[in-house]
């Protein structure tokens, strides 16, 4: 209820996030497009986008099996030195 996606730990120890696609066009992006909001965010490394033009990625979820979802990687945080 109220799920916006899944969150898991990367070899580094950082949290990335895997938003449904409904999540992040509805709230995260709610007032904005939410393709120009998604090809900025892989242009500026803080998320990473499929194959060609798709701006999610396919990822098996728990419980889920395999679903589209847009890839929020750790770097959206910026680091310690900013």
């Amino acid at each position: 209820m109220n799920k916006a996606g899944f969150r898991e730990k990367n070899h580094e120890g950082n949290l990335e996030y895997y938003c449904y696609p409904e999540v992040f066009k509805a709230e995260i992006c709610k007032g904005f497009d939410h393709r120009t909001v998604a090809r900025l965010l892989i242009d500026r490394g803080f998320m990473k986008g499929g194959d060609g033009r798709n701006l999610t990625v396919k990822r098996k979820l728990p419980g889920e099996g395999s679903k589209r979802v847009f890839h929020v990687l750790p770097s959206i945080w910026g680091s310690q030195d900013d």
